[in-house]
């Protein structure tokens, strides 16, 4: 208990170093899912977990998980798998999705977005909004070209 205990005076950065570095990925993604099973944000970091992943998921892990899907169905499969409430355990879907998500992002990353979570969210809806103005643009475009 004392262990556990020390590991909570640590600084974040310090616990994370610790994560990181001396775990192994089970661990790392029981350490991972218990912090964001109970994320104030959880829906919004999903997707920003499922999003980034989409993009920068490994080779490995595309082979072999996700072959010859586009990035916005890999994303709706780890944002899907990663929000199943399953009280039996993880499910093989959902462990492929956060060992995708920690491949992919690293432990950091996934850290600094569940910390900083305004950030992204707000950074997401600028994209979002962005893309929306774009498709708006061009549907525009295109009528007025008759």
């Amino acid at each position: 208990m004392s262990k556990l205990i020390e590991f909570e005076k640590l600084s974040r950065k310090e616990q994370i170093e610790i994560i990181a570095n001396q775990f192994n990925k089970e661990e790392q993604a029981e350490i991972i899912i218990s912090c964001f099973s109970g994320h104030e944000r959880m829906l919004e970091v999903a997707s920003i977990f499922a999003i980034l992943t989409s993009y920068k998921i490994i080779g490995d892990d595309y082979v072999e998980y996700y072959d010859g899907l586009v990035d916005e169905e890999i994303e709706e499969r780890i944002n899907n798998a990663i929000l199943n409430n399953n009280s039996e355990g993880i499910l093989k879907e959902e462990e492929i999705a956060w060992n995708s998500i920690i491949n992919a992002l690293g432990i950091k990353t996934i850290f600094e977005i569940m910390d900083n979570w305004k950030k992204y969210v707000g950074r997401s809806i600028r994209i979002e909004n962005l893309l929306s103005d774009t498709k708006k643009h061009l549907y525009t475009e295109f009528l007025l070209e008759d």
